[in-house]
Parts: structure tokens; C-alpha cells; sequence
């Protein structure tokens, strides 16, 4: 009797975690809807999802195995979000990736970390050559680097070494801060004419945050391209070894909590406004859109969702399981995309997975259609 009452108890407790988890996993769908400007701790459980969503898939099984009743719940819930998990998670048949489909236009996104190695601050000439290599094999038509750093002259003139690697001699670079000698900012390459190009800039702030576009002709065809980059959190070295050493050992400090949170609020918050400002100029475009770029958010948040509005994701055209761009040390999720109108159809999409820079570089095979 005792024993049954115990596990009752034991049921009970599991059966109310279970509603819990399935609760929060219905406010990550809220997520990318709410506005963090109004309501910024929702956007946290947006940054949660993949783990609330693994959560609600365990509780799934537990009780499918243990008592099968409430097995419905997790489903259930599981079930009417979809359209997010599409976002997150590439629900294709696998295909050669590496064979670029005739008349297909190959599109690359790149946060080069400025062409250094993560959490260093010094050149590398090692790095910088792996990934001009890397852009080199994989021949992009066009080319959209954020963290795009450059010298006027010497063998860190990373924009001529582009632009012999691609045969071309067509770019547009936005120089954010730096001088006559060196600078950084943000790069479109392509191998079409360019015939204009513009910033819309985020703020006054000297910041690599800022979004770009490039009109291109592609065989008589007006397109524009937009590369975006949305506001970092700007963690810095001791933030990152707190995560870590939370990540390690649980062991929490209150000062430092807060600290983080406050960094998270405000990028979260920025990159509500800078969303809007992205989404209004893709709407006012006269000519087809692409747009490429590192997102500092997830598929689950408020920004991918203004500025995917009426676009179409390569990754989940053609994408093939879940999808890590960031290889850095916070958690490693899904912020840069290639998006696109409904003047084109993505062909394949690839996460190359060369750790190089924080981010690995994403391109997609895209045709423009008649």
C-alpha cells in the first residue's frame, strides 16, 4: 500500500513537471510574436526552446513507456508548433549538397570573426588564408561577409584577395570604423554587376551592427541584395568564463547574473528596432530580395521573425537537420540565414562546417525564377 501510494506521489509530481515544461514550450511559440520592447522575458524562452522542446520529446516517451494516458500532452503540444520547429530543424531527405544545380545562383553568408581566430584579437595569418581558401572552393556567386576586415595594401588586402579568389572585380564594402590604413564593416562580392549600393544604418554608434544592401544585375535582371547584422550581445572575456564555469559546476554569482541579463535585454531590444528598420526597407524594395546575414538571434525570436516576414528560408526549403551556425561558446544555435522573395527557389542549402571563425559560413544554391 505504501509502496503504491509512494509512486503515485512520484506520478503525480512528474505528471505537474510535465504540464509545466509543455506550458513554457507554448510560451517559446509566443516568442517570436511579442515584441521584447513591451515584453522583453519572453525572448529568453525563445533562446530556451531547443531545450524545453528536447524536455516535452522525453516526457513524450517517458510515459508512453510508463502510462500512456498523458503521453498526449507533450504531443500535443509538440505537434501545434510546427511551423517553429521547421525553422529550427531541416526536415529534408539528404541530397548531394555539393553539385550546384544549372542557372543556380550560389549565395554565401559569412561572419568572418575579421578574419581572426575566435576570442583573439591579433591578425592570423594562418586563419585568414583557411578562409579565403574556404571561399575559393566553394566559388560563391555572391558573397556577404560580416566582421569583413581589410587593409589598404600587404597581404591582409583581404577585398583584393576576394576579388581575385571569385575572378571578379565587382563589390560593395561598408567601411564602419577604421581609417586610410585598415578598417572594418561589412562586404557584399559578387560575380554580377553592382550598380548601386547603400547603408541603413542601425544608429549613430560606431558599430559593425548595421545592414547594407547592393543592387545587382544578373542577366539583365535588377536584384537587391541585403547584408544584415544585427546587434551583438558584446559579451566579454569574463563573461564568457562565467557561462563556462556555470556550464561546468552550477556555481552561480548574483552580481554577474544580473550583469548578463542586462546585456541580454538590451541586444534583445536593439535588435527589435533594428528588425523593423531591415523589414520596412525589404518591403519598400522596387526589385527582388535576397538577404543574407548574421542574425545575433534565433529562428525563435521577435528579430527573425520581422525580418523573415513574407521570405522564404533556405534552411527550411532545403535544409538537413538541426541547424548550428554559432560555434562559439554560448550556446550553439541557428543565427545566420539566407533568406529569399518569391521571385527565387533555393535548390540546397549547407552549414559548412569549418571552424574557422565563431560563426560557420552558410550558401545556398538559388535560381531566379522567370
Amino acid at each position: 500500500m505504501k509502496h503504491h501510494k509512494k509512486r503515485s506521489l512520484i506520478h503525480r509530481f512528474i505528471f505537474t513537471a510535465n504540464l509545466v515544461t509543455a506550458a513554457f514550450l507554448v510560451i517559446c511559440y509566443l516568442a517570436p510574436y511579442i515584441d521584447p520592447i513591451y515584453f522583453w522575458p519572453i525572448a529568453f524562452f525563445g533562446l530556451a526552446y531547443p531545450f524545453i522542446l528536447l524536455l516535452n520529446i522525453l516526457f513524450f516517451f517517458f510515459w508512453l513507456i510508463i502510462w500512456r494516458r498523458p503521453a498526449w500532452i507533450s504531443l500535443f503540444v509538440i505537434a501545434i508548433g510546427f511551423s517553429i520547429h521547421r525553422n529550427s530543424f531541416g526536415l529534408n531527405m539528404p541530397y548531394n549538397l555539393d553539385h550546384k544545380p544549372d542557372n543556380a545562383i550560389r549565395v554565401m553568408s559569412y561572419n568572418t570573426h575579421y578574419f581572426r581566430p575566435m576570442n583573439k584579437r591579433s591578425n592570423d595569418d594562418s586563419t585568414k588564408h583557411q578562409i579565403l581558401e574556404l571561399i575559393k572552393e566553394e566559388q560563391p556567386d555572391i558573397l556577404c561577409v560580416q566582421e569583413f576586415y581589410s587593409r589598404k595594401r600587404g597581404k591582409f588586402n583581404i577585398k583584393d584577395s576576394i576579388l581575385s579568389i571569385l575572378d571578379t572585380k565587382y563589390y560593395y564594402v561598408k567601411k564602419i570604423i577604421g581609417d586610410e590604413y585598415e578598417s572594418t564593416g561589412l562586404a557584399i562580392f559578387s560575380k554580377y554587376p553592382i550598380e548601386a549600393g547603400k547603408e541603413i544604418p542601425f544608429s549613430s554608434d560606431k558599430t559593425d551592427n548595421t545592414c547594407v544592401y547592393a543592387d545587382l544585375n544578373i542577366k539583365g535582371n535588377i536584384v537587391r541584395v541585403f547584408n544584415i547584422h544585427l546587434q551583438s550581445i558584446s559579451f566579454q572575456q569574463q563573461d564568457y568564463e562565467y557561462y563556462q564555469k556555470v556550464r561546468d559546476s552550477l556555481s552561480t554569482d548574483r552580481v554577474l547574473t544580473r550583469r548578463i541579463a542586462r546585456m541580454l535585454k538590451r541586444a534583445f531590444e536593439k535588435r527589435s528596432i533594428q528588425a523593423k528598420l531591415v523589414s520596412e526597407a525589404v518591403k519598400s524594395s522596387p526589385y527582388p530580395v535576397l538577404l543574407c546575414g548574421d542574425f545575433n538571434d534565433t529562428p525563435v525570436s521577435y528579430a527573425f521573425q520581422t525580418v523573415s516576414k513574407g521570405m522564404n528560408n533556405s534552411f527550411c526549403q532545403k535544409g538537413v537537420g538541426f541547424g548550428k551556425t554559432y560555434g562559439g561558446a554560448f550556446p550553439n544555435f541557428q543565427i545566420d540565414f539566407i533568406l529569399y522573395d518569391n521571385s527565387f527557389e533555393a535548390q540546397t542549402y549547407k552549414i559548412i562546417p569549418q571552424k574557422l571563425s565563431d560563426h560557420f559560413p552558410v550558401r545556398s544554391d538559388i535560381i531566379l525564377k522567370e
